[in-house]
């Protein structure tokens, strides 16, 4: 594992930590029922990398979230509520897990050109883009109209902006791509929600 892999590993850790105490937060609790931290950890690890560094530091970075997260959350319950039985539920955690290597590598091919120019540079930051914008829409249609959801949405893209300034030309071809971006997006980040709800009808 090289250093900048290890880097991510644990910046991963920590947004699997934070969301975690998130979801025991009032104020915090819609940002653990999104994918956005995550999603924005995935760009950081792959823009401008070559697409198997990307890969492999998004696989990672998302394994650990996603440990840190399922671990973290009843860690805390039992450290709030003494005496609670640890219930972690290895079914979820193993789908998520999988889950977390797929999108890896998906969000690595996807996201390793955001900062490079023309229609592939525009492609890439439009997906980031995308995704994070059809994640906040999702949580706030489905659960709730939290401030924080939208506050964390516009901080989130706007991130992904200057990751990839390349310029006004740059802007308007991922301008022209970002509404066709969103609606995939939508498709693809409920996805895991409803893989979840099939293994737990199978399971």
């Amino acid at each position: 594992m090289t250093r900048r892999t290890a880097v991510f590993a644990v910046v991963g850790a920590l947004s699997g930590a934070f969301g975690a105490y998130a979801h025991h937060n009032e104020l915090l609790r819609p940002l653990a029922h999104v994918l956005g931290p995550w999603l924005l950890v995935a760009v950081v690890a792959a823009a401008r990398q070559p697409a198997r560094r990307a890969m492999v530091d998004c696989v990672v970075s998302l394994l650990a979230a996603v440990v840190a997260f399922y671990v973290g959350k009843d860690l805390i319950y039992g450290i709030r509520y003494p005496g609670s039985p640890f219930a972690l539920n290895l079914t979820v955690l193993t789908l998520w897990c999988g889950l977390a290597v797929v999108g890896g590598i998906a969000l690595g091919l996807a996201f390793h050109r955001i900062g490079s120019t023309g229609w592939p540079g525009a492609a890439a930051t439009a997906a980031a883009a995308g995704l994070l914008i059809a994640d906040g829409v999702r949580e706030i249609g489905h659960r709730n109209e939290s401030p924080v959801l939208l506050v964390f949405a516009v901080l989130a893209v706007l991130a992904v902006g200057l990751l990839a300034a390349r310029g006004a030309r740059q802007l308007a071809l991922t301008a022209v791509l970002v509404l066709p971006m969103t609606l995939v997006g939508y498709v693809i980040v409920t996805a895991p929600d409803v893989l979840e709800d099939i293994a737990f009808r199978v399971l």
